[in-house]
């Protein structure tokens, strides 16, 4: 564990989220992450396998939808997720890499965080650029 409260950060992002748009027939990716409270819950079999998707998408189509499918296999629309939750997003990714070691979580916040999507755009937050060096200060890998 680094410097950083992983719940504390994690709430502070938290605190600042819309309210999530939400459809019967679509995993919206706003409720999700909204969902997303306790690390406990975060680091469950289910969740994880939700989030390595969501990464996957981040890096190959470099945008995050609101609405996917279901199976999470396309997105159902070209709107874009707030960046509120693009942000908790990669904050979720920095904890599960705080808590498990995780690189390709730590990689794909610093990806997010580093200006890859194209939509949402990320907003700038000094929390988590501190929380991300502290990860990769333990690593060993520079950040610039």
């Amino acid at each position: 564990m680094t410097g950083t409260d992983s719940g504390a950060e994690l709430a502070r992002l938290r605190s600042r989220l819309p309210q999530p748009r939400d459809r019967s027939d679509a995993f919206s990716v706003e409720s999700f992450l909204a969902g997303c409270v306790r690390l406990e819950d975060i680091l469950s079999v289910e969740n994880r396998s939700r989030l390595a998707i969501l990464r996957r998408k981040v890096e190959v189509s470099r945008k995050l939808a609101v609405y996917y499918e279901r199976d999470l296999r396309k997105p159902l629309s070209d709107e874009a997720a707030d960046p509120q939750y693009a942000l908790l997003l990669c904050g979720l990714y920095l904890a599960i890499a705080d808590r498990t070691g995780e690189l390709v979580s730590l990689n794909a916040a610093l990806k997010m965080m580093d200006g890859i999507l194209l939509a949402p755009t990320v907003p700038a937050d000094a929390g988590l650029d501190k929380w991300a060096d502290q990860i990769l200060a333990r690593t060993g890998f520079p950040h610039a």
